[in-house]
């Protein structure tokens, strides 16, 4: 059998047919629900170029009224699905503000023949199991009723005290589109911040409303920390904990956002008095890791401990300070033989 197709279009490990609308992983078939099978099929026939969210919102829902939301859940099974390029990047990129795209080169088939042959398959064999399938039952009914006898044994004769049962835990879905990052939730317990689409939303829990934040002359936002008063967002413009970034502040309703340090690789921890942060600083220099102390009312900054690599100090975290703000907690790594982590707990004013 032949068959020929001007519709086939090649990228990375990926084959996509936009006629019969079937994707492959290689030899392997990969199935997507419907609506997102259509959303690739859209990004791919523009083969790198931006596809506005308007324009996939009117396409693959011309014939319903759904919400943004869609949209996003759609996107990141999309994302799920494909994966990352060679350079560790998503295949499906967001361009702020316009749109998506498949960030890989796109190749079309002009016309792809395939030929099958069907070759004529022998009568099968009688299995190695199907021969010694009464052998495989009495051993499986044995062995079943070991269990059974060990179990019934330990039940009684084993008077070890049990663990206490867990407490019932009720859990509450915050968000349902599936993208977000850097989830951070205020002290009074009322809000909740995260970033989604290279932005900062705050969103009430007890609603489930949420707005997205303005911030002029900004674009890239992690590690989000709440101020002690709830009413201001810390946020690092470097997205990956293996890169420096400025700390900004900003009001919770957006606006101008101010610069608290530079230089900084973790989450900031807050003092109880907001008088004071906590942050991990790498010294490239030094090839040292450094947990520093600043004064938000007089802007000296203190280095209060440090670890020179390979050793390090946990910056996918951050500091946590105790109740009366003499304390700070963290985590150090060593790296002598065996990588091993161990809580450290530091006096502010001596070290």
């Amino acid at each position: 059998m032949s068959k020929g197709s001007e519709n086939l279009f090649n990228f990375g490990e990926f084959r996509l047919d936009l006629e019969e609308k079937h994707l492959w992983q290689g030899e392997k078939s990969v199935s997507l629900p419907p609506k997102v099978l259509d959303i690739l099929c859209l990004l791919v026939e523009r083969q790198g170029k931006i596809v506005s969210k308007n324009e996939i919102m009117e396409t693959v829902w011309a014939d319903s009224f759904v919400e943004e939301s869609n949209l996003t859940q759609s996107i990141y099974t999309l994302r799920r699905t494909l994966g990352n390029d060679a350079n560790g990047k998503s295949i499906v990129v967001t361009v702020p503000r316009r749109g998506f795209r498949i960030a890989i080169p796109i190749t079309q088939n002009s016309l792809v023949e395939a030929k099958i042959e069907i070759a004529e398959i022998p009568p099968a064999q009688p299995s190695y199991f199907q021969k010694y399938k009464l052998v495989f039952a009495a051993f499986g009914i044995i062995t079943f009723a070991s269990l059974i006898f060990g179990f019934a044994y330990n039940s009684l004769f084993d008077h070890k005290p049990t663990s206490a049962p867990l407490e019932n835990v009720s859990f509450q879905k915050l968000t349902f589109s599936g993208d977000i990052s850097f989830p951070i939730i205020s002290p009074d317990g009322k809000s909740f911040a995260f970033v989604r689409d290279e932005s900062i939303y705050l969103q009430d829990i007890n609603t489930g409303s949420n707005f997205k934040l303005n911030i002029p002359e900004h674009e890239i936002f992690g590690n989000l920390q709440f101020s002690v008063d709830n009413e201001s967002i810390y946020f690092r413009n470097e997205t990956s904990f293996d890169a420096g970034g400025s700390l900004f502040q900003v009001s919770r309703f957006g606006g101008n956002a101010r610069k608290i340090a530079e230089n900084v690789w973790s989450t900031p921890g807050i003092s109880p008095d907001a008088r004071k942060i906590a942050f991990m600083r790498f010294s490239p220099p030094q090839s040292r890791w450094i947990l520093m102390v600043k004064n938000l009312e007089t802007n000296q900054e203190k280095e209060l401990i440090w670890r020179d690599s390979p050793n390090t100090l946990y910056r996918s975290g951050f500091p946590a300070w105790s109740f009366d703000g003499k304390k700070i907690a963290t985590v150090e790594q060593t790296s002598n033989q065996k990588k091993i982590s161990n809580l450290i707990v530091i006096e502010v004013e001596s070290g």
